[in-house]
């Protein structure tokens, strides 16, 4: 029997409205380019965050994040310290630095986010998921998805 090999790289044309989307109440990321379309390269998506929302303190063990602002404000935290990006504004944050994101802004924000090496795009998915159980997601829940995708989320807020 041969081996399987994954298929050939090829050009892509991503439209707007193309890719998949996860839905986390009303937010969203739409994955545009995934580890099958990269070969396990990188990920981007665009995301999508109302007023107030983001994610707690976390770190990444695995990715380098590169966040393009395309519109709204989005508040960074590092322990570099606390900016906001605009439209326009990129925002690199390495694999091992702690940061968190949230808009802060009156209406939503959107910006592209890169995720180098792929696989993350994964947690998206499994994160809506368990939002939207029965049980929803508690400390402990979100603790062990994050294991699951060398994420660890930090205790308390900057």
């Amino acid at each position: 029997m041969a081996a399987h090999s994954p298929p050939a790289l090829r050009p892509r044309l991503i439209r707007p409205g193309e890719g998949q989307t996860v839905t986390a109440g009303a937010d969203a990321l739409t994955v545009k380019l995934s580890d099958v379309d990269t070969d396990g390269a990188f990920t981007v998506g665009l995301a999508l965050l109302q007023p107030g929302q983001g994610l707690p303190p976390h770190v990444h063990h695995r990715e380098d994040e590169l966040f393009i602002v395309l519109d709204g404000e989005l508040e960074v935290w590092t322990p570099e310290g606390t900016f906001t990006a605009r439209g326009g504004d990129l925002v690199f944050l390495p694999a091992e630095a702690p940061h968190t994101h949230r808009n802060l802004g009156p209406g939503p924000v959107r910006f592209y986010w890169f995720a180098n090496p792929s696989g993350f795009e994964h947690f998206s998915a499994d994160y809506a998921a368990a939002l939207g159980s029965p049980s929803g997601l508690g400390p402990a829940q979100l603790a062990e998805l994050g294991e699951q995708y060398g994420v660890e989320f930090l205790p308390g807020t900057p």
